[in-house]
């Protein structure tokens, strides 16, 4: 019998009742208001710099701190209540064809998350990073053979759709595959709490 011993969650949940619509058409507004933006993690696409207090945004908040306060209850964490000054850092990002984000990870938070307003086929799926990544390949490397198994992938991708929404430990590495879609843009509202 296999033991887990060490588990990382990634929490994902669907099915919110938001206006999709209108957060998309301010997503785009904001893009119009500052056409540069900022580049840190994207390859390519458009990035927004810390948003604060967007009236648009503000169902999603409260989104926010609830699903913060379930997710960290879950993985046993002593965290929240969470009120909306702990999401002290939000932006939007916009890719399309042939953008994308590399390995990062969030410093200086407890938890960090992406909600995707438009994830259209195609968009690319987030990759997260396995902590063990460097032991995993420097002992294993040679045995996997092309397997694939949660026990030993040093990546491990989460395919997402419109509307779902991803939380994740800040420290945890991850990075956004490449925009495959020709015709439609990958929209996500992206968030670091605690």
């Amino acid at each position: 019998m296999i033991l887990d011993v060490f588990k990382i969650g990634v929490w994902k949940r669907e099915g919110f009742d938001l206006d999709l619509e209108a957060i998309e058409n301010h997503c785009h507004k904001l893009r119009q208001l500052d056409t540069v933006g900022r580049k840190l993690s994207n390859q390519g696409g458009w990035q927004s710099d810390f948003i604060e207090d967007e009236q648009p945004f503000e169902p999603l908040y409260e989104i926010l701190k609830t699903e913060a306060q379930e997710y960290v209850t879950a993985l046993g964490l002593n965290a929240g209540p969470f009120e909306r000054d702990h999401i002290h850092s939000l932006w939007v990002n916009i890719n399309g064809y042939g953008h994308t984000n590399s390995m990062h990870d969030h410093p200086d938070s407890l938890i960090s998350g992406v909600f995707y307003v438009n994830k259209p086929e195609s968009s690319g799926d987030i990759i997260f990073e396995s902590p063990a990544i460097s032991l995993v390949s420097a002992y294993w490397h040679s045995y996997m053979h092309g397997k694939h198994s949660e026990y030993h992938n040093s990546r491990w991708g989460v395919s997402c759709k419109t509307g779902n929404l991803v939380l994740f430990p800040s420290f945890l590495r991850h990075s956004v595959q490449k925009n495959e879609n020709k015709t439609q843009e990958r929209i996500s509202i992206s968030f670091n709490i605690g």
